[in-house]
């Protein structure tokens, strides 16, 4: 006769599901995807952003500034700016309609960032590096703050830590892109 621990045992055992199955015993398909700037930045410790710039009517000139925007107290920005002013100017006739702009920056050179406006690139050095600590970045839309183009954003929403809204309401601090023409 079987102790009524041994039955239990056994009765546990048949009831317990199943293994999954192996790995190999499940179909897989896979698709061949294309690696994103953003996959190469991440692997080389890298952060970029690449917008697109249109404009209604084409202009002589645009110029970018990186800058931080900081909430006030009274819910205005404040803004410093973190670089030199960089830009484009066309001799002649307005010519600048649709211009790509690319920042780069690199962990491993903390100093510098890169900025490419249409066919031109610079490395510049920052007067002020921003913190990124706790910013996430807008990767399916541009938002602008204050005018300005949203490239690392920090959030605070009450009673949601690490949340991301994409709402100007939360927003506390902002480093962005200033875009001016002519």
């Amino acid at each position: 006769m079987q102790s009524p621990r041994t039955v239990l045992l056994c009765a546990a055992l048949l009831a317990a599901p199943a293994l999954p199955p192996r790995a190999t015993d499940v179909p897989v398909e896979a698709t061949p995807t294309a690696v994103t700037t953003n996959d190469l930045a991440s692997a080389l410790d890298m952060r970029c952003w690449s917008y697109s710039l249109h404009f209604p009517a084409p202009v002589s000139g645009v110029f970018l500034r990186l800058c931080e925007l900081r909430r006030r107290p009274g819910g205005a920005w404040s803004r410093t700016y973190l670089a030199q002013s960089f830009g484009r100017r066309t001799s002649g006739q307005p010519s600048l309609q649709d211009v790509d702009v690319k920042v780069l920056v690199e962990d491993e050179h903390p100093a510098v960032v890169g900025v490419r406006l249409a066919d031109a690139f610079q490395r510049q050095t920052w007067e002020t590096r921003p913190d990124f600590t706790d910013t996430y970045s807008p990767v399916d839309s541009a938002i602008f703050v204050d005018g300005c183009l949203a490239l690392a954003i920090d959030e605070d929403i009450p009673g949601y830590p690490n949340a991301m809204s994409g709402s100007e309401e939360y927003m506390a601090r902002v480093i962005a892109l200033e875009i001016t023409t002519e």
